[in-house]
């Protein structure tokens, strides 16, 4: 039974191998030769004062977790990651049922655009556009800024998942 078990184990790894597929993860085939990034800090364009840094250090965390290439400092890195939050547009989802014009659940959407310059040649490897999405309830006037805040640091972190399955899928 272990032997089975074994021998199944190396069919699977071999296969595994034989696929192309590799444990370090892929890139997009814009970025092949890419090994090192570096993150600017996003530019703020919105009345929100801490968006650009959700941003920046949610992209950073995003793409050093996906394994696919290392921090470096701009200087050393590969390439560049540079970008703005465009706006975080506020939407109602939830209407009070007492009263019709307070929102009880309020939605926010982060938008950015990005570009992936390519430090040795210039050349901006990748760009685009993407947002992220969060909500808060507008319950208690003491936590509305804090719940605010999280709301806006989770669509950040979604945007940021977002560059970086563009960046890492073939």
């Amino acid at each position: 039974m272990k032997t089975l078990s074994t021998i199944t184990m190396l069919a699977g790894c071999l296969l595994t191998v034989s696929c192309g597929y590799h444990l370090d993860g892929a890139l997009n085939p814009k970025m092949q030769g890419v090994k090192s990034f570096a993150v600017s800090v996003f530019q703020n364009e919105t009345m929100h004062p801490d968006a650009a840094m959700m941003v920046t250090t949610a992209l950073t965390d995003s793409l050093e977790k996906s394994g696919t290439m290392r921090l470096a400092s701009h200087g050393a890195a590969d390439c560049t990651i540079s970008g703005k939050v465009v706006s975080v547009e506020r939407t109602s989802l939830r209407a009070n049922p007492q009263d019709s014009t307070y929102s009880s659940e309020i939605g926010l959407t982060v938008n950015l655009v990005y570009t992936v310059t390519d430090n040795r040649t210039g050349k901006v490897l990748v760009g685009g556009r993407t947002s992220g999405i969060g909500s808060f309830f507008n319950n208690d006037l003491g936590s509305v800024q804090t719940a605010e805040q999280n709301a806006v640091s989770y669509a950040a972190r979604q945007a940021a998942e977002d560059i970086v399955t563009d960046l890492t899928l073939p």
